[in-house]
């Protein structure tokens, strides 16, 4: 018996486990050799003569009243550490009597450290932590969690569903989304809401993952929120800020609407009445010199309120870019041309400097570049007195997409002192107050420009001297565009001009490859017949064949080239062959392409000078103001034309269906309808221009006006030149 009991220790100490066994008092009977090496460390030597109360357990359990084996935690103190064991508790019974325990222990110090670690981590954690079953109930959480339910333990939650934490509501919307996770398995990100006790409301961003098992099942979902209610708060706040800010910007937008048609509207009757007074035979000398002067403050006047406008537009943000391909070479003609009568009165020569090697189509906002162009040009001039203003183009740099154009304008004027040079792009500012006095002008034309070349990502600067001029340039980025076939994209910019070549050489086929060959017409120098009958055209004659040109009628919508090779014409040489211009064929194609924009205008010069039989041109004027429609009547009369008035949209309608017009101008703001709206019912009847006389002036009421279905566009104040020119340019 006592060899079996001695092999049975010897087998106890072989394990790696910690044994130990008790009485039924709890007095220690034996321990293996691993349970006694434990205990040594707390200088323990022999287990059998210890007190049980010596044993520094730290947290233990009375199992001596059960019947069966458990297993339990149990935690001893050793050197003032804590060792963690997985305790299986057997009893030993004497028929229904306890007579003693047998514990076999697995130290779990390492693992159960590592989840009070992770439980601390994620307790600590400033998010919600949770997993759940594939039936979206709770098997953990984090503290965190667990307070929102008024738990303190994450365990706690075990076993609950949301509605512990949320409305039934706001539970379900919940689990809809976990059955979304299960089913797809895959990560998604959800914002939710939970609906506290208190009735208030949290919002919840969740990070939710499925838990696969190893057949590819779906058993669960692990899941991190971030309690996100002060974001949404904010976000709110800043879209209500946003949404305070949109409508001071639209009642400043429309204000500025408002102000610019009603300062527009009086003006309009101011400049239209001063002009046809100028107009007026019957005038005294001193008469006509008021009425200069009436006529020049009004048109002062308009200038400071556009500029006004323009530059709160800018500074709101509020000025439509509008890219589209350009000829930046015509629009720096076409400034020049609009500064020359200023630049005449001052006695100054302009100089336009245009290399032939430099680019001439781009991709860019033409109406911005203008105005930036215009306003350096009106600049120079102003300050400039018998001198000369030179604009020059220069390429300074270039990439795969934009090309940077250096534009500089240079005078020969009064110069800005070194101390002032920083100063005068501000708006409201001018070099000196005596010099206010001297030169009109507010301050806002170069502040303008400054605006406008920053909103094009470009940069405007200047030097100068007192008293020997300035120079101010502007560095605009323009998107490249193609610079071959620069004759066919002419064609295309221009399609209502016919391009007709007259020359019976063999030899013309090279000229000919320049154009576009469906947008071009090749005729013999005998067929002055047909050629007679071509409209807005520009004819091209070989110099060998100028006998055509004597057995063609003048007309104003057709211009005249000479081309070719042999000779070399003076302006009234060319003027005696009733010719508009010369191309020497040697030249390429940038210098063919600025003979027909300047041949161009001089077509446009020539319309306005047309004689038709203006009885025969029926012209309905929609309007309801009484001074504006006594100055558009007189307008029309002094250029020969006579109308017939349409009050309102009502008596509109009801002359187009009876009777026939060639044009009618429109005002926008009419008593029963707007003109927008009028188009569409007028539109059928009307088969010749609409054109939009009004004084909305902003881009987004001429692209309605287009939209809507008129052809054209004038604003008020009303010029009479303006007016002529818009009636010849449709009456061709």
């Amino acid at each position: 018996m006592e060899n079996n009991i001695d092999t049975l220790k010897a087998a106890v100490d072989l394990l790696g486990n910690y044994v130990y066994w008790q009485d039924d008092r709890g007095n220690y009977l034996g321990c293996n050799k691993a349970f006694q090496t434990l205990l040594k460390q707390v200088n323990i030597s022999d287990i059998t003569k210890v007190n049980p109360i010596d044993i520094p357990w730290i947290h233990t359990h009375n199992t001596l009243e059960a019947q069966d084996s458990v297993c339990v935690e149990e935690t001893l103190l050793i050197k003032n550490e804590k060792v963690h064991l997985q305790c299986i508790k057997t009893t030993f019974l004497y028929g229904n009597n306890l007579i003693g325990k047998l514990t076999s222990a697995v130290d779990i110090t390492t693992h159960k450290n590592k989840n009070i670690f992770f439980d601390n981590l994620a307790s600590t954690l400033p998010v919600y932590l949770f997993w759940k079953d594939r039936n979206s109930v709770f098997l953990g959480a984090n503290d965190k969690l667990a307070s929102r339910a008024g738990l303190n333990k994450g365990t706690e939650l075990a076993g609950k569903t949301d509605e512990a934490l949320t409305s039934i509501k706001r539970a379900k919307e919940i689990q809809e989304n976990d059955k979304i996770i299960m089913r797809t398995q895959e990560s998604k990100t959800f914002e939710e809401i939970g609906t506290l006790s208190d009735g208030s409301e949290k919002y919840i961003l969740s990070y939710k993952s499925p838990v696969i098992d190893e057949h590819k099942d779906s058993i669960g979902i692990l899941g991190v929120s971030f309690d996100i209610t002060e974001r949404k708060q904010l976000e709110q706040q800043l879209i209500e800020e946003k949404q305070r800010a949109e409508c001071a910007n639209k009642a400043k937008s429309e204000f500025l609407a408002c102000m610019s048609h009603d300062l527009r509207t009086p003006l309009n009757g101011i400049l239209g009445i001063s002009q046809l007074l100028l107009m007026s035979e019957d005038t005294t000398d001193e008469q006509e010199q008021l009425i200069r002067d009436l006529l020049k403050s009004g048109i002062y006047l308009k200038q400071i309120m556009e500029d006004i406008l323009m530059l709160a537009k800018l500074e709101a943000d509020k000025l439509d870019f509008q890219e589209a391909k350009f000829s930046l070479h015509k629009v720096a003609k076409e400034a020049i041309s609009k500064t020359s009568f200023h630049a005449h009165a001052n006695n100054v020569e302009l100089i336009f400097d245009y290399n032939k090697e430099l680019p001439v189509y781009f991709m860019g906002d033409e109406n911005r570049v203008s105005q930036i162009l215009m306003n350096l040009l009106s600049n120079a001039v102003k300050f400039t007195a018998g001198g000369c203003v030179l604009l020059a183009f220069e390429v300074i740099n270039e990439d795969d997409e934009t090309i940077t154009m250096q534009m500089t304008v240079e005078d020969t004027g009064i110069g800005i002192p070194d101390d002032k040079i920083n100063t005068v792009f501000e708006k409201f500012t001018q070099v000196e107050s005596s010099y206010q006095s001297r030169y009109e002008g507010t301050g806002l034309g170069l502040s303008i420009v400054r605006n406008l070349a920053k909103s094009m990502d470009g940069i405007v600067g200047l030097h100068s001297q007192l008293g020997k001029g300035a120079t101010f340039w502007c560095h605009i980025p323009l998107r490249k565009c193609s610079q071959t076939n620069l004759i066919h994209q002419w064609q295309h910019l221009n399609p209502d001009i016919q391009i007709v070549i007259v020359d019976d050489k063999k030899g013309n086929d090279l000229f000919l490859k320049r154009f576009d060959p469906h947008k071009v017409e090749n005729l013999a120098s005998d067929n002055s017949t047909a050629l007679s009958l071509r409209e807005n055209s520009i004819v091209f004659v070989n110099e060998n064949q100028q006998a055509i040109i004597k057995k063609l009628p003048k007309k104003p919508n057709q211009a005249i080239v000479l081309y070719g090779t042999q000779n070399c014409y003076s302006i009234a040489e060319l003027k005696k062959l009733n010719c508009d211009n010369y191309f020497n064929s040697k030249e390429d194609d940038k210098i063919l392409l600025h003979i027909l924009e300047n041949t161009t205008q001089s077509l446009t010069d020539k319309a306005q000078r047309i004689c038709v039989n203006k009885e025969k041109v029926n012209i309905l004027m929609i309007e309801d103001d009484k001074t504006n429609q006594m100055i558009q009547s007189l307008f029309l009369q002094k250029a020969g034309f006579s109308c017939e008035i349409a009050t309102n949209a009502k008596r509109a309608i009801s002359l187009c269906q009876t009777r026939q017009y060639n044009i009618v101008l429109m005002d926008l703001g009419l008593p029963d309808m707007t003109g927008l709206e009028l188009v569409t019912h007028i539109r059928d009847y009307i088969h010749g221009p609409i054109i939009a006389l009004t004084a909305h002036t902003a881009d987004e009421d001429k692209k309605n006006c287009l939209d809507a279905g008129m052809d054209d566009f004038l604003s008020k104040p009303l010029t009479y030149d303006a007016l002529r020119q818009m009636l010849f340019k449709f009456i061709n």
